[in-house]
């Protein structure tokens, strides 16, 4: 089951833990998606990124069956919070990305993840 996550924001938010890459200008940062809405994800990272970088991610997003491929898209977002986990060993850091650049493809693949989940 689907923990449905209180959103504020406005959109559904449902927890996951999905394989992700984040795309800087110096680099590449795996991450793990924790939560996600349509227009949002919160990344569990090994290293900060900077509020306001704006950043590339590749997602895949499983497939509902066996008969179909799972989905993978390259999106475009801004870092709007990084904040370090308390205590975490090793250092851990929460990278909240607002979607800013969603193909059509990516954009309806994510709201049937989000609401597929959600029923």
């Amino acid at each position: 089951m689907v923990e449905r996550v209180k959103e504020r924001r406005g959109r559904d938010r449902i927890e996951t833990e999905l394989g992700a890459q984040l795309t800087l200008r110096d680099g590449t940062i795996e991450a793990v998606v924790k939560n996600m809405s349509e227009s949002g994800l919160l990344l569990i990272t090994s290293k900060p990124v900077k509020e306001l970088t704006l950043v590339g991610l590749k997602l895949a997003l499983p497939s509902e069956s066996t008969h179909t491929p799972r989905i993978a898209f390259q999106i475009q977002g801004a870092v709007v919070r990084c904040a370090k986990i308390a205590r975490s060993k090793p250092a851990k850091w929460e990278v909240a990305v607002f979607m800013t650049g969603i193909p059509a493809v990516a954009k309806s693949a994510l709201h049937d993840y989000v609401h597929g989940r959600l029923d």
